[in-house]
């Protein structure tokens, strides 16, 4: 899924990162989490995915130049 991330990025010229995508992802699963206990977790969980996507976004890109 990544790799298909990636490959969408760099067709459209769009940045690895971008917090405003990020803050729109967050600001969804804060809405979607109904137990306000559970909140900051279901956020940790999904910006723990995105760090890790963007570092293997960076690493496909770095591998691309070579």
């Amino acid at each position: 899924m990544v790799e298909d991330v990636y490959a969408a990025k760099k067709q459209q010229n769009i940045a690895t990162k971008d917090q405003s995508r990020e803050n729109v992802v967050l600001k969804r699963i804060n809405e979607m989490t109904n137990k306000s206990e559970i909140k900051g977790f279901n956020q940790n969980i999904f910006q723990n995915i995105m760090d890790n996507s963007k570092k293997y976004q960076e690493l496909l890109k770095t591998m691309n130049k070579e």
